[in-house]
């Protein structure tokens, strides 16, 4: 007997990468396997494309920057274009936003500056950020629960404040605040 899945255009989470080396290759090589909307900064493109897959969209700062050779052979490809005042992170929101896509993995960011409140995110938008030693989700509508086994650590961010919490037993861990938070879950 075999089984059949089938996955709707965009409804996969969209793949940000900002910093190509912040996971092992393993973790990135499971976030493609869908084969998501595969956006990059500029500023890593070159080793993103040493791994040998096909990027979608580029985001970049410098309206007059030349295109590389690198990539025009990735055509065709999308350009994101942020402003003075935005991050590529904002820039990418936006953008998915647009095309109605709310589900974004992204690798390789200092967590602690974009849970911090310095980037607006939406509670639309469904958010996981890889770094090397946690997988953080974006808690937009405040309620959290998922089963976990006895003896795991959460990182919870809320009020500009890490927590740690111990989960004692296996089973449905809830945690619920009036506004919405962050939950790391070490990797």
């Amino acid at each position: 007997m075999s089984s059949h899945h089938f996955v709707k255009e965009d409804q996969e989470p969209a793949l940000l990468i900002l910093d190509p080396e912040a996971i092992p290759f393993e973790t990135v090589q499971e976030l493609l396997e869908w084969s998501p909307l595969v956006i990059v900064s500029n500023t890593v493109i070159e080793k993103v494309l040493s791994w040998g897959i096909k990027i979608d969209v580029l985001v970049r700062s410098d309206a007059h920057q030349e295109f590389s050779q690198i990539v025009l052979d990735q055509m065709p490809i999308q350009i994101i274009q942020y402003t003075e005042g935005q991050t590529e992170l904002e820039s990418t929101f936006q953008f998915l936003s647009d095309r109605k896509q709310y589900n974004l993995n992204v690798i390789g960011i200092d967590p602690q500056s974009y849970l911090s409140g310095k980037v607006t995110i939406t509670e639309k938008i469904n958010i996981v950020l890889f770094d090397a030693k946690c997988k953080w989700h974006f808690v937009g509508d405040g309620l959290y629960s998922k089963w976990l086994p006895g003896k795991s650590i959460l990182k919870i961010f809320f009020d500009n404040q890490i927590e740690e919490v111990l989960v004692q037993e296996t089973g449905i861990y809830k945690l619920e605040r009036a506004t919405s938070f962050w939950v790391g879950e070490e990797c």
